[in-house]
């Protein structure tokens, strides 16, 4: 037998509680919706590189920026790829590309380069392609 100063532990907080991606305050029932991550990777080849994006859980990658120029000739001179005004243009037209397609830009991550930029968006707010009915008959 229980002592009467002993409580049940439920598990139940006060403030709200989460299990499986829902919020529960007292009678209130708040849903997130699932959302889709991902970040810009840098692709460096011997003669060019190219940012893509990645996706946690994807091997392919659904986005490329334009490849841009790294190797130089010893006359002329290299600087570092950040300083690169082709490698800023390319990261800036694969940003833009994302934030187009309803991305939403995030917080840097601590430690990263300063081409890792993160986005997120509402996996509903994903624009399937329209399919022509010509091609498919329909």
């Amino acid at each position: 037998m229980l002592a009467p100063a002993a409580r049940r532990d439920t598990g139940y907080k006060h403030s709200g509680m989460r299990r499986s991606g829902v919020l529960i305050r007292s009678s209130e029932v708040v849903t997130r919706r699932p959302q889709q991550h991902c970040s810009i990777a840098l692709w460096r080849g011997y003669v060019s590189a190219q940012f893509y994006v990645q996706e946690p859980g994807h091997s392919d990658a659904p986005r490329f920026s334009p490849s841009f120029r790294t190797w130089h000739f010893p006359w002329e001179g290299s600087e570092p790829l950040d300083a690169d005004l082709s490698a800023r243009a390319a990261l800036a037209a694969l940003r833009d590309d994302l934030l187009a397609a309803g991305w939403t830009r995030m917080r840097r991550a601590p430690g990263t380069e300063w081409y890792e930029l993160r986005f997120r968006r509402d996996a509903a707010a994903i624009r399937e392609p329209q399919r022509d009915p010509a091609l498919y008959g329909a």
